[in-house]
């Protein structure tokens, strides 16, 4: 079967597609922020977890702990992202910032060649860190959203989180009286679903194989 990018991505759960949204519109605020000269993590934001549609909705939704061989297939996700991507001719950078978004040393099926520069560690540190802020100010499955102070501290408290999005998270909160969710970053960009099915089409015109082979 052959589909676009844009037919992939509409395959994700809605979870999973409204998260992925959001955190688009995190990393464009980060960019536009720090000034970065291309949109190469707000790209890489929206496509990070496109490998979930290989991943049991069972296992996604699942509300109990995951045991260790779910979390094995959950963490294949950021590969199969990363060869759904590559088949479809986008950028490099943005491919292994998808497949580098939740670590440097990431679980695959088959060998990747390596290609790791300054640019990709750093972006992929804070794609990871714009993401684990958004699941956990989100309602799911297993767990209540928590309060955007909240989920600083917890982010704080833990190592690998990137420095540049937590000072902005810390600005952020300090000029906001709402820091109840996520809606303390502004998103002032129209994001419905045609708006994304025209940005992933311009990524990539052309058709690929469902399939991460």
């Amino acid at each position: 079967m052959r589909t676009d990018l844009s037919e992939t991505f509409n395959k994700l759960d809605a979870t999973t597609y409204n998260h992925s949204i959001r955190v688009m519109k995190i990393a464009a605020e980060i960019e536009a922020f720090y000034g970065f000269g291309d949109n190469y993590l707000s790209i890489a934001a929206l496509l990070h977890d496109i490998g979930k549609i290989y991943i049991s909705r069972k296992v996604l939704d699942k509300v109990s702990p995951l045991t260790s061989l779910e979390r094995e297939i959950v963490s294949l996700h950021p590969y199969y992202g990363y060869k759904i991507l590559k088949n479809c001719d986008i950028n490099e950078d943005v491919c292994r910032l998808v497949l580098y978004h939740h670590g440097l040393d990431p679980l695959c099926l088959t060998p990747v060649e390596p290609y790791l520069t300054d640019k990709i560690q750093d972006r992929a540190k804070l794609l990871h860190s714009i993401d684990s802020f958004e699941a956990l100010t989100s309602d799911r499955p297993y767990h209540r959203g928590y309060r955007s102070k909240e989920a600083l501290q917890i982010m704080l408290s833990e190592s690998g989180h990137h420095k540049f999005f937590l000072d902005y998270l810390q600005f952020l909160i300090k000029n906001n009286s709402d820091d109840n969710e996520t809606a303390i970053f502004r998103g002032n960009h129209n994001t419905d679903n045609v708006v994304v099915d025209r940005l992933l089409y311009s990524l990539s015109p052309c058709t690929i194989m469902v399939g991460v082979g």
